[in-house]
């Protein structure tokens, strides 16, 4: 997969990078667009994303991101997702929602396999 982040949009605009990036790839390969306004949805989507990444919106403005998608692209949210809020963003239509606290924030866990040794 392909991300084409705010630093790429900022560099090249939404619609160049999705087609810089869309030639470089490979036919295999899926391009994910992170936007960070539910206007930009819909313009990425028409530039060529697979998936459009709707991030640091509020459960509001994601589900007025999805809404504008065609149903062939994906909707993901991420940024600032914690678990008490994933019941209110999965209402919104999206199809994944990303949470780095599930990495970042996870407690460690020191386990073996060995026994008695």
């Amino acid at each position: 997969m392909v991300m084409v982040k705010d630093n790429h949009v900022a560099e090249m605009g939404l619609e160049e990078a999705i087609r810089h990036f869309r030639e470089e790839k490979s036919f295999a390969t899926k391009i994910e667009v992170e936007v960070e306004r539910p206007a930009d949805a819909p313009r990425a989507a028409d530039a060529g994303a697979d998936i459009v990444l709707l991030d640091n919106m509020t459960p509001a403005e994601v589900r007025e991101g999805v809404e504008m998608l065609p149903d062939d692209v994906l909707a993901e949210a991420s940024g600032g997702i914690g678990i008490p809020a994933v019941p209110e963003y999965a209402t919104t239509g999206v199809d994944v929602i990303s949470m780095g606290s599930l990495t970042h924030s996870a407690n460690s866990l020191d386990l073996s396999f060995r026994t008695g040794e």
